[in-house]
């Protein structure tokens, strides 16, 4: 069985302490607290908590911290994105999105969105995805 994004961020919360590595280890701390409470609620809803419910943590957290830059520059929330960026899944570029839609003959924003967000899940920029379909 492959390593689930969510075993991936509790391995490098360990690494991150026995380094001390602060940083690293408090926003990851903070990444899997909230991953740990979505997980039970899914859980006690009968429902399977996956990478991509992961990849919206994480893009959660780094909207927050960009949020918080717009108001103050701190060196410290910007490391934590870099550290929660590597992370996030490869973003597909408007070429491959492009070459994607016409080789399965994708028509319609709703049938793009869907094939795109059930093969490439947290891969692809929605708005540009949207704009493509209705180009």
């Amino acid at each position: 069985m492959s390593e689930t994004l969510y075993d991936t961020v509790k391995r490098m919360r360990l690494d991150a302490r026995k380094a001390k590595n602060t940083v690293s280890a408090t926003v990851l701390g903070v990444l899997l607290g909230e991953l740990d409470k979505a997980s039970e609620k899914a859980r006690g809803q009968s429902k399977d908590f996956t990478d991509t419910d992961t990849i919206g943590f994480v893009k959660k957290l780094i909207q927050s911290n960009n949020d918080s830059l717009k108001h103050r520059l701190q060196l410290s929330l910007i490391e934590e994105n870099e550290i929660l960026e590597t992370l996030l899944p490869k973003q597909l570029t408007e070429e491959q999105l492009r070459s994607i839609i016409a080789k399965n003959e994708l028509s319609g924003v709703p049938a793009v969105m869907q094939f795109l967000g059930s093969n490439y899940p947290g891969q692809f920029d929605r708005a540009l995805a949207a704009s493509i379909a209705r180009s």
